[in-house]
């Protein structure tokens, strides 16, 4: 029998090969500082840091941080010192940055997007960002007019998953501020000023930007509902389109009808009652939720409504009056088990509306 003697290349490649598997992969340190125009650090600060370049189509997550925020944000927050800092891999890394408004510790309107690699220490700075003023009115559906977006909130969203949110429209229906020149898709949406708008594409350029929307040159679409005779109360929520995506704005710690997903909402007591305005020539998905009384019992039902194409600027209905039944779909992976295997079951509750029931309980 002859026997391989091992040499030194058998042995640098032995080792390698238990480095590679073995060894957990290195993480390394990116420092990130956020000065305004003076030089002096501001905080708070929603950063956000995504693997790679972003686009305003782009569906990637962002990096989350060792500790949760317990209102959903998915970032860091910068400390007293303007600072995040991040344990990642090491790689690209695109930073957003934007103030944390509902703090009410900051008052500045601002978003700054940086490219950055890690490991490594980076500083954004207010001063690389331009003006930008952003404008907005609308059909007021109570007075048939168009009228300023009054605090609608207004979003930059160099991807889907940014949150980019930079404030609200005063009376005027407008808001000044400041944003790395990029590519963008914005969102402005209220539920006071009753419209959700997806403006595609928006280009800010090194030069003075501005931003508008005008609801007599872009005619939007509006909801009704289709709900049972006896319903009492009934909330809907737009959760995304084909180019915009929506957050959990808090984490409840039990199940309650009062629980919305998104800051971007209609409430109601009738169905004649406004509802919000939506972009045609886009796909909507919407959370619907509404209260009905059965014989002295209050039940709520929870919608989810997927895929809902909005094409020309009607008005489009939304809901069931109880005249389309629901029917259980389930199913399996496998079609044969035996005694001691798992069974994994997905189950589904749809009506022929298109609806899923999402969940449903009474008080």
């Amino acid at each position: 029998m002859v026997r391989h003697k091992p040499n030194l290349l058998d042995s640098i490649l032995t080792i390698f090969c238990v480095c590679v598997f073995f060894c957990p992969i290195a993480k390394s340190e990116l420092i990130i500082t956020i000065l305004d125009q003076t030089g002096n650090p501001i905080f708070p600060v929603r950063v956000q840091i995504f693997p790679g370049k972003l686009t305003p189509d782009s569906e990637v997550e962002s990096i989350s941080p060792p500790s949760p925020r317990t209102d959903g944000f998915i970032g860091f927050v910068t400390d007293s010192n303007g600072m995040v800092k991040a344990n990642l891999t090491n790689g690209s890394y695109s930073v957003v940055a934007s103030p944390d408004l509902d703090s009410g510790k900051i008052r500045q309107s601002f978003l700054i997007i940086k490219n950055v690699s890690a490991p490594g220490k980076t500083t954004l700075f207010i001063n690389q960002t331009v003006p930008v003023t952003v404008s907005a009115i609308g059909e007021n559906q109570y007075t048939d007019s168009l009228e300023p977006l009054i605090a609608a909130r207004v979003y930059f969203r160099a991807s889907k998953r940014t949150v980019g949110y930079i404030g609200i429209l005063n009376n005027d229906g407008q808001l000044l501020t400041s944003i790395s020149p990029g590519n963008y898709h914005i969102v402005i949406k209220g539920s006071i000023a009753l419209h959700y708008v997806v403006l595609q594409n928006k280009q800010i350029t090194e030069a003075q930007n501005s931003i508008t929307f005008d609801g007599s040159q872009t005619p939007t679409a509006s909801l009704a509902f289709k709900l049972p005779e006896n319903t009492e109360l009934v909330l809907n929520e737009v959760l995304s389109t084909n180019f915009s995506h929506e957050f959990i704005d808090i984490i409840e710690n039990q199940i309650g009808y009062d629980a919305a997903y998104t800051d971007s909402f209609s409430l109601a007591f009738s169905d004649s009652a406004p509802t919000m305005q939506l972009i045609p020539n886009l796909v909507y998905q919407f959370n619907l939720s509404y209260v009905v009384d059965l014989d002295g019992e209050l039940y709520a039902y929870e919608l989810r409504v997927n895929d809902f194409q909005i094409d020309h600027p009607q008005t489009y209905t939304l809901g069931n009056s109880g005249d389309s039944p629901f029917k259980l779909h389930s199913s399996t992976p496998s079609q044969t088990y035996y005694p001691g295997d798992e069974v994994q079951v997905e189950f589904g509750i749809r009506d022929k509306l298109g609806n899923q029931l999402w969940r449903m309980f009474n008080y």
